[in-house]
């Protein structure tokens, strides 16, 4: 969605705070990307050919949604930050293995990360200060939540549960909550 340049984008006050805001969303975005990819590559076990399409067509709307917040932070007339070192010190620091996960374990990482990125964009949406951001992160809010909600149909049509992914989101801020959501996600899905 194309945002045209506005005084308060560039100049203002709340242009700076909405450019942070459109940042971070985008690193947490792009964290995401790179991190499905991984775990569709290390997982394995029944109905992985499923699993693989089903994260890989999210993958898609992920990837579609970040070049959405780059472009508006470009018309805004900020330089997006696409580069690898701001993905390794973004917001996003989620937990993954280096070897094989069964698919269950992998459902469960998708449906709580869906979950706390949705709380993410959330709250930034309410901080944005201009209507065009709003509407691009409530679209963005809008899909997460459908793809959350279509991956629990999906896994719990596969007599799996996604329950301890189903923990209430907290309803903390995205950057006053980077550090306990690091230490959830560095102890594992299944390391608590």
């Amino acid at each position: 969605m194309p945002v045209g340049r506005t005084e308060a984008g560039r100049d203002g006050e709340s242009g700076g705070a909405t450019e942070t805001l459109l940042q971070e969303e985008l690193q947490d975005l792009r964290s995401l990307v790179v991190h499905a990819d991984h775990l569709r590559w290390i997982t394995r076990g029944p109905d992985l050919k499923d699993f693989d399409a089903l994260v890989y067509r999210f993958s898609e709307d992920w990837r579609r949604w970040s070049e959405s917040v780059a472009s508006c932070l470009v018309h805004l007339g900020s330089p997006p930050d696409g580069r690898v070192s701001a993905l390794t010190e973004g917001s996003y620091p989620a937990w993954l293995p280096g070897d094989w996960v069964e698919i269950g374990e992998a459902g469960r990482w998708i449906t709580r990360e869906l979950g706390v990125l949705s709380e993410w964009v959330h709250v930034r949406k309410e901080e944005a200060g201009l209507s065009e951001v709003v509407r691009l992160l409530e679209g963005i809010e809008m899909g997460i939540a459908q793809e959350r909600s279509e991956f629990r149909e999906w896994s719990h049509g596969r007599g799996q549960t996604t329950a301890r992914a189903e923990e209430p989101a907290s309803s903390t801020s995205p950057r006053d909550s980077k550090d306990s959501h690091s230490r959830d996600r560095d102890a594992g899905p299944d390391r608590r």
